[in-house]
């Protein structure tokens, strides 16, 4: 399936997954939503990627999760994935960092992350396309 260019998504989708590579973010959404909105979270993060744009590291750093009330019936798979029963179900989907759920254990053991603007694994800069120099003849 090929990704929907940039232009397609809406830019409040752009600000949520910037700012849930920044901090935790929740919103409700019925099941059925909440799904469509994380495939179109995700579709998103990879058409950023695609185009090489320049916020491509800070969106590779966001995930997007969908907890429904521990009280709610499931279905189960074979495979043991769960899902509600009804997909009306009012879930909470919280946009964050990856690996964000051991923050409060890392904190209180006195470690510490550097703000996210800092490129703390000193990711390389994206490769340049060769076919840009094409043409070009140093002096």
């Amino acid at each position: 399936m090929r990704t929907p260019p940039i232009e397609s998504f809406g830019p409040e989708l752009m600000a949520a997954l910037l700012a849930g590579s920044k901090g935790e973010h929740k919103l409700q959404l019925p099941y059925r939503s909440a799904i469509k909105f994380r495939q179109r979270v995700y579709q998103l993060r990879r058409a950023i990627q695609d185009a090489k744009h320049p916020e491509a590291a800070a969106v590779a750093k966001t995930r997007v999760l969908i907890k429904w009330p521990e009280s709610t019936a499931t279905y189960t798979s074979k495979k043991k994935v769960s899902w509600p029963q009804d997909p009306k179900t009012i879930c909470d989907v919280i946009i964050a960092p990856y690996d964000s759920e051991f923050s409060a254990a890392l904190k209180a053991s006195g470690i510490e992350a550097k703000e996210l603007d800092d490129d703390v694994l000193q990711t390389p800069a994206p490769t340049p396309d060769p076919s840009a120099l094409k043409g070009f003849e140093p002096q």
